[in-house]
């Protein structure tokens, strides 16, 4: 089953809307609670597991008993997803800002860096088509340990930045689901059902994100000047004859242009070969915007502006 997710545009910042797919045959439903807070996810699949099975999803509930347990079992659908295996996994935990996830049962904590690392790997397995469903509080604190140098963790996370009630995700997490899957639209689930908090996550959004950033920072103004001047005393330095100056100044100002090589040679690594739904020239017109509106706006001293959608 392909699941849509639409990464609409954001008015000025981006100029036009977009749809992605994934590739989703199974849910995979780990949980970690107290005894007395298992009712509620024992009622939420005794009405979600048939349902799964009528649309042809496979279900899988896991329960770690240890640190050591859970990280095995991503490690299996790490195995399982190099075939094809394309889970959502759906995380049913305890979480905190700092310390990650929760096993109630040896009352270890997972780390978010472990759980970055670990994601990584399943995602990598399915080409860039992991989407997790963290309804574990604290869940938007695993992309602290965000590196964009490394590929993406996963193609979307739904998640929060704060504290989840547990009758929230009891009135609407069956909801969230028939939705996605019956639409087959992740984006929309998560507009209608969870609203604010959680919310989504798209690792597109964030390359995009970080493309514009590096293009304000890199190309243009005083950024630009300077990388120029640092190019020229290098070549300098290397003793570069004075009558070949002019030719490599020409050179120096057309290769620190971004050029059609900026999105390929990130998106290469972040989102895994995968190719991207924009274009340079989005890229560059959203710089552009972004520049018009930081003239009009009064900027606080040693504050540097930083590109950011809304929200993903």
């Amino acid at each position: 089953m392909d699941i849509v997710t639409k990464s609409a545009g954001e008015g000025e910042d981006i100029p036009d809307a977009y749809e992605t797919e994934v590739r989703v045959n199974s849910l995979v439903w780990i949980t970690s609670l107290r005894e007395s807070e298992k009712g509620v996810t024992d009622r939420i699949l005794e009405d979600l597991e048939p349902h799964l099975n009528k649309l042809g999803i496979g279900f899988t509930r896991f329960e770690p008993r240890s640190r050591d347990e859970l990280y095995a079992f991503l490690d299996m659908l790490r195995e399982k997803a190099v075939s094809s295996f394309r889970p959502i996994i759906h995380l049913d935990m305890h979480g905190h800002a700092q310390d990650g996830l929760k096993v109630v049962a040896s009352g270890e904590n997972a780390p978010w860096p472990h759980m970055v690392e670990l994601f990584r790997e399943i995602n990598v397995a399915m080409n860039n088509c992991l989407c997790v469903i963290s309804l574990a509080c604290f869940g938007f604190h695993i992309l602290r340990d965000l590196d964009f140098k490394k590929p993406t963790p996963f193609y979307a996370l739904v998640g929060s930045d704060r504290e989840i009630a547990a009758g929230d995700i009891e009135e609407r997490a069956m909801r969230f689901y028939k939705r996605v899957f019956e639409a087959q639209d992740l984006a929309t689930a998560c507009e209608e059902v969870w609203q604010d908090s959680p919310r989504l996550w798209l690792a597109e959004k964030y390359l995009f994100e970080i493309l514009v950033n590096y293009v304000l920072k890199t190309t243009k103004g005083q950024f630009l000047r300077a990388r120029r001047e640092s190019a020229l005393t290098f070549a300098r330095r290397q003793g570069l004859p004075a009558s070949d100056m002019k030719a490599y100044r020409r050179w120096v100002r057309e290769n620190l242009k971004p050029n059609a090589h900026l999105i390929d040679k990130y998106g290469r690594r972040f989102f895994i070969g995968r190719p991207v739904n924009f274009t340079l020239k989005q890229v560059k017109d959203a710089a552009e915007l972004f520049e018009k509106k930081l003239k009009r706006t009064r900027r606080r001293t040693g504050h540097e502006p930083y590109f950011m959608f809304n929200r993903h």
